[in-house]
């Protein structure tokens, strides 16, 4: 099993194995902000075989001090595009999906449906409970970041676990998680 030599480095984290089964996997990230557009890169550099990436927004001007994607030439253009872009200019053998999307309720189990994980990078609770409610109903597991400032959390919830209503509670009616 020959890894590229572009990932000839990650072999100190992951095996040769890992390397090529990570080129295998579809991940959707939903929220290309600061958090968002760091986890999109990584995934892309690393050789994530498909990335979803889901934004509805656009690149405004008090972005650029933060979120990576963001250029002056990419203000007012859609986050999900420029970061599928990006992408293809890091590494062309990654498959990308944009979205240009807000996720909401109706639309969260299509946008996931396909894809073997969900990583959250979104800045809004509402839409963080949709995100959660569509991957227990989907049996995917979801990776959850925030960053506020200085400080940050993550979690990983797996299919038929209630970490994220244990930190989070309940909203919505949302009781299902």
């Amino acid at each position: 099993m020959a890894v590229q030599k572009r990932y000839a480095r990650n072999i100190e984290a992951l095996s040769e194995e890992e390397c090529v089964r990570l080129a295998g996997k579809h991940v959707t990230v939903v929220g290309c902000g600061g958090l968002g557009g760091l986890v999109i890169e990584a995934l892309a550099r690393i050789g994530v075989g498909t990335l979803r990436i889901i934004d509805g927004d656009v690149f405004e001007e008090s972005n650029l001090n933060r979120q990576i994607a963001c250029t002056e030439q990419d203000l007012g253009c859609e986050k999900a595009l420029v970061a599928a872009d990006r992408v293809g200019a890091i590494n062309s053998t990654v498959l990308v999906e944009p979205q240009v999307c807000l996720l909401a309720e109706d639309n969260a189990a299509e946008l996931f449906a396909g894809t073997d994980c969900v990583v959250d990078c979104l800045d809004n609770l509402e839409a963080r409970f949709w995100a959660a409610h569509a991957c227990q109903e989907l049996g995917l597991p979801i990776v959850y970041g925030a960053i506020a400032g200085w400080f940050g959390q993550v979690c990983t919830v797996f299919p038929g676990d209630r970490s994220f209503v244990s930190i989070y509670g309940e909203v919505g009616g949302i009781v299902s998680i």
